[in-house]
């Protein structure tokens, strides 16, 4: 038995010889735990840029008194001109090839033109839509109007600044929009969508109702009419 408590003294003693007294110490009064520091906040991500909404450009009454039952007829007009953006508007194949731009130097501005149908029958708008101003003088500016025909064809014949086409509005609801676009290449200045008007002449309702009697509309002056032509016709600063 007195061996054996020898022995045991013994590693004791070795244990406390190896530990030094720094052992002792840190037994009797252990280290503070280390504090949890908050990881640094990172860096708020910048918000995406708003894309801006169109502007009305003009909002106008329609209406006239076709001899045939539905009568009368009421609607409203309304343009609007989103901002200029980079690249080709979103049309059908070919419309790169046809009028010799390239997606990577082209820029468009889109005019949104509805129609609300407020006839207790059905009517239209057809009318011919042109652009002006110097851009459209010096042969840099483009328009096309949206189709779907799937057979269309952008700048035929060797045109490929068309500054006029038809379209018509109301056939498919009683809300109608058709998107006309606007667009220039390389070679046209920084400030081609500028001093730019769009004329929408003839305005004329086809339908009536169905009857088929083609009536022109009457255009009411409105605050956001730029100038207006006469019967039958308006003109518009799109700039």
């Amino acid at each position: 038995m007195r061996r054996g408590v020898r022995q045991v003294t013994a590693g004791l003693v070795a244990l406390t010889a190896l530990t030094g007294c720094g052992f002792l110490e840190e037994l009797a009064d252990p280290p503070p735990a280390p504090v949890a520091t908050a990881a640094p906040a990172s860096a708020s991500a910048s918000p995406s840029p708003v894309a801006q909404p169109p502007r009305v450009v003009l909002a106008t009454q329609l209406s006239h008194d076709a001899a045939v039952p539905g009568g009368p007829y009421r609607g409203a007009l309304q343009v609007s001109a989103h901002p200029v953006s980079a690249g080709l508007p979103q049309l059908g194949n070919g419309f790169a090839a046809d009028c010799g731009l390239d997606a990577a130097t082209a820029r468009h501005l889109d005019l949104d033109l509805t129609f609300t149908n407020r006839s207790g029958a059905t009517s239209v708008v057809a009318t011919r839509i042109s652009v002006s101003g110097p851009a459209v003088d010096a042969d840099v500016l483009a328009l096309v109007v949206e189709s779907s025909a799937v057979d269309v064809r952008y700048c035929q014949d060797g045109d490929r600044t068309p500054e006029a086409d038809r379209l018509v509005l109301g056939a498919s609801g009683t809300v109608t929009t058709v998107t006309a676009h606007l667009v220039v290449g390389p070679d046209a200045p920084e400030d081609a969508f500028a001093g730019l008007t769009v004329e929408l002449a003839g305005l004329h309702d086809t339908s009536a109702g169905g009857s088929g009697v083609d009536t022109p509309w009457e255009v009411a002056r409105a605050p956001l009419t730029s100038c207006l032509d006469g019967p039958g016709g308006i003109c518009v600063s799109v700039d």
